[in-house]
């Protein structure tokens, strides 16, 4: 009997100290200190967490991984088709994996294929988009915020975990917290995780956050997996620092680049002021244009060579995609064609092409085509206007409407308004 006692005794302790993992990392402990982590360095870590985004009637899966004592977070992109990859494969041509560090590093690992001429096979490089948080830690992780306990709860896991309702006081924040015990409110202040899933320091005690919610969008934890005697290790010592290699040397080819559009406007200038040439000025715009999107370009990697860049705040991507947008890339195709279409209209003028030859006929039906691609691309710019002027108070509204009129009208008909 008595070692029936001392066993259940065990089982019980056991039991305790398996909760306390759930809700309770090291780091917000107090146990261990965070530790700021190099571009470079190998990151292992201790938990795995499998997760549900709904956003409106639309359902994705994910995962992110955490290292609870050195207060550090990696995460692959949520999957918008079936059982996301949360293996680290590098040599994927699609790989890409993100690592958030509680001392302010932020990290973007991805792969990718690159040619340099289109008839070779390529070579996949390896990057990682620090955004100079290595050199500049981001200043802070969470805004201090009191939560309101709304004495609901819900399951998770299948039923494996009791969690308990806790709303920000705007009652725009949506939180379910499992932990020790649920007061009626408290002040949330540290903060361990991601997808706003993860672990919780408060003033009350350490939380685990199973489902957020704000507005029409949720992501709910499915799955916790511990992985402490199995830890889960990624080796980034083959990235290269996009901001010290390719960052730079795209800067080199854009100031190349600016410097022969200087060199071939000014000759142009020249040709427009003194010659009768009807597409003069058609040239002369288009390679303005030019140099306007190349000082774009040249702006944006200065900012991304120089300044600290958190590229998981919506607010710094909503910035870089106000000034850089898919339409800019159209209005210069436009441009081209209305000078190509110039020329060839002053060569028919000029007699070049034989009434009824084949190169005529040919000449007359590459008009047609490119006057047509001229109009739908006209109206490709003014509906992607009109889409911004709508929404002119809501950037990330109109990134997403704008990114849903290219894949529904854009998209497939660049390639058939290919003219041959």
């Amino acid at each position: 009997m008595k070692c029936l006692t001392c066993f259940l005794i065990i089982i019980a302790l056991s039991s305790s100290a398996q909760e306390k993992k759930i809700y309770e990392s090291d780091v917000l402990k107090g146990v261990t200190t965070a530790k700021t982590v190099t571009p470079t360095e190998k990151i292992c870590f201790d938990k795995r967490f499998a997760f549900v985004n709904k956003t409106g009637a639309r359902s994705f899966e994910g995962c992110f991984m955490v290292n609870t004592k050195l207060g550090i977070t990696g995460a692959t992109p949520i999957s918008t088709e079936g059982t996301p990859d949360c293996d680290l494969n590098i040599n994927e041509k699609k790989f890409h994996f993100m690592v958030f560090g509680m001392k302010g590093n932020e990290y973007a690992y991805f792969s990718r294929l690159e040619k340099k001429k289109q008839a070779e096979e390529g070579e996949l490089k390896h990057y990682v988009r620090t955004g100079n948080t290595h050199r500049n830690p981001l200043a802070n992780v969470l805004e201090a915020k009191m939560l309101y306990n709304k004495q609901r709860s819900q399951e998770f896991c299948d039923g494996k975990y009791k969690a308990w309702e806790y709303r920000s006081a705007d009652e725009k924040d949506i939180l379910y917290l499992y932990g020790k015990e649920y007061p009626g409110d408290m002040m949330a202040y540290a903060y361990l995780g991601n997808y706003g899933l993860g672990y919780l320091k408060t003033n009350k005690g350490n939380y685990f956050i199973m489902k957020n919610t704000h507005g029409q969008t949720s992501f709910t934890v499915t799955e916790i997996e511990d992985r402490e005697s199995s830890v889960v290790c990624f080796d980034p010592s083959l990235f290269e620092v996009y901001e010290e290699t390719h960052v730079v040397k795209a800067l080199e080819e854009t100031e190349k680049k600016e410097q022969e559009l200087d060199r071939e406007l000014a000759k142009q200038e020249d040709k427009m002021l003194n010659s009768n040439s009807p597409c003069a000025v058609k040239k002369y715009e288009l390679l303005q244009y030019k140099k306007q999107e190349e000082q774009k370009k040249k702006a944006l990697l200065e900012k991304m060579k120089d300044q600290t860049l958190a590229y998981s705040n919506q607010a710094t991507i909503n910035s870089i995609a106000k000034e850089y947008s898919f339409i800019e890339g159209i209005k210069m195709e436009r441009r081209q064609t209305e000078y190509d279409l110039c020329i060839l209209k002053t060569d028919l003028e000029k007699g070049r092409f034989k009434p009824g030859s084949p190169n005529y006929a040919k000449a007359q039906e590459k008009i047609g085509c490119w006057e047509q691609r001229i109009d739908e691309y006209k109206k490709f710019e003014d509906d992607i206007k009109a889409i911004e002027e709508r929404n002119r108070n809501d950037i990330a509204k109109a990134i997403r409407e704008k990114g849903e009129y290219y894949k529904n009208h854009v998209h497939h008909r660049i390639g058939e308004l290919r003219c041959r």
